[in-house]
């Protein structure tokens, strides 16, 4: 616990530390990579701070260019530091990781015949297999000497949801964006719900999964400071995952995980879990428009999407979208149009080139929802080898760690039913990644200090 603490104060330091002068992010790169150099847990470190650092909110932290420019030269070297370290111990084992380099060698060569930007693809594609290989590589070094990351990322989260409680009071920062979906030190409301979703699934989990004499109180009263950031978001995709990570959990109790069954069955006795219950069905009971109405009131966005109905919040959240991909995906169903493009002209989607060569540092394009998007992209042909992939990261994520882990796992992945930033290494997919090297080489039952 102590170690979770001291972890908490140095993160919220170093991120506060970095609001004081407008170059100091740049700076705290640099400083990053150095870091990165001296081993694989290092990288892992380096790549959790820096790659949350492109995220910041521009209100606290105005200059962030040079830095986010920064964190592709921080990726590099801590690839390089941790294949080479990975290269001498001949520690290449992981399932995962042979169906990562199938997918990737099958949608290289897919990038080469189909696609209509093929030096792009290929650059987005090469990004992420050489970031996801990183991520597994350093974590499974971890994993050999029993590392137990659960006090890094708990002190990450508490650090973030506590720097970012006092921005409340301050519309002008905390909710930036928009007006109205809370960003806290993050630079987008549906970022920090991507975020928060993750570590609420984790303590959440604590919560209600884990007798409360195992976790510290104050970590208990952060766990429910970060439930209430993710209402206050309005990221509807970031509440949809953590359900629907529970939904999983629970499945793997009574499919695989059968040590987990008494953990929900002894959830229902626990008072907090009893006390949410009453209230919901005393709700229903008394007067079930008032649950109804707070239902609606989230659906639409606490009446920013009012007078529309479902049907129209859908379509303009996320329908529209889906609706192109997919009849874009029937123009070609086999092959798509080309790994991480838009099939068309996007005045929007503004590439970031490298000063120096000329070659693609950014190249964003806005898709939200992984199935279709990936299906427009490569086809069946692409999305068959995506499945083998993810199939072997669940079945390899499953069998290990304890609850909470699994469903911070399982978090990190249904966030992108909404927000599709599982290829994105320039995006939150390197802290999606890093989440899932986590949960991929977690001891059984590590953690429990907490």
């Amino acid at each position: 616990m102590t170690s979770t603490f001291r972890i908490t104060l140095t993160i919220a330091i170093f991120y506060a530390g970095l609001i004081l002068q407008k170059d100091l992010p740049a700076i705290a790169m640099v400083g990053l990579c150095i870091w990165a150099l001296r081993g694989p847990d290092q990288a892992i470190q380096a790549l959790t701070l820096g790659g949350l650092m492109k995220f910041l909110n521009p209100a606290l932290y105005p200059d962030l260019r040079t830095a986010s420019m920064l964190g592709w030269v921080l990726l590099a070297l801590a690839g390089a530091r941790v294949w080479l370290s990975a290269i001498s111990r001949r520690g290449w084992g992981s399932p995962v990781l042979f169906w990562l380099a199938v997918f990737g060698l099958a949608v290289l060569l897919h990038s080469a015949t189909v696609s209509r930007q093929g030096v792009l693809s290929a650059f987005k594609l090469v990004s992420f297999v050489f970031g996801a290989t990183t991520v597994l590589l350093a974590f499974q070094s971890s994993a050999r000497r029993k590392v137990d990351w659960t006090p890094w990322f708990v002190g990450l989260w508490s650090a973030v949801v506590l720097l970012s409680a006092p921005t409340v009071f301050f519309p002008s920062i905390g909710y930036l964006k928009n007006g109205w979906g809370f960003q806290g030190i993050l630079g987008h409301p549906q970022s920090f719900g991507a975020f928060l979703a993750v570590a609420v699934a984790w303590f959440g989990a604590r919560l209600i999964l884990y007798p409360l004499t195992q976790t510290h109180w104050m970590l208990v009263l952060i766990g429910c400071l970060a439930w209430v950031e993710l209402i206050l978001t309005k990221a509807r995709t970031g509440l949809l995952a953590v359900l629907a990570g529970l939904a999983c959990v629970a499945l793997l109790a009574v499919l695989k995980r059968y040590e987990w069954r008494q953990q929900f069955t002894s959830a229902f006795r626990k008072p907090l879990v009893l006390l949410l219950l009453i209230v919901v069905i005393t709700m229903i009971l008394l007067d079930s428009s008032t649950l109804e109405n707070r239902v609606e009131a989230y659906v639409f966005k606490h009446g920013h999407d009012a007078k529309s109905s479902i049907t129209d919040a859908y379509t303009k959240s996320r329908g529209a979208g889906l609706s192109n991909q997919w009849t874009n995906f029937l123009r070609s169903p086999l092959v798509g149009h080309g790994f991480g493009i838009a099939p068309y002209d996007d005045p929007d989607a503004v590439q970031l080139l490298d000063p120096i060569f000329g070659l693609p540092l950014s190249a964003p394009t806005e898709k939200g929802f992984l199935p279709t998007a990936i299906l427009e992209e490569t086809g069946i042909v692409g999305t068959m080898f995506l499945l083998l992939l993810l199939s072997s990261l669940f079945r390899y994520a499953s069998g290990r760690g304890d609850s909470a882990v699994v469903w911070s796992f399982y978090a990190s992945i249904l966030v992108n039913v909404g927000e599709m930033v599982f290829f994105s290494f320039g995006g939150l997919g390197l802290y999606t990644w890093l989440i899932i090297g986590w949960a991929s080489n977690c001891q059984p039952g590590v953690g429990d200090e907490t």
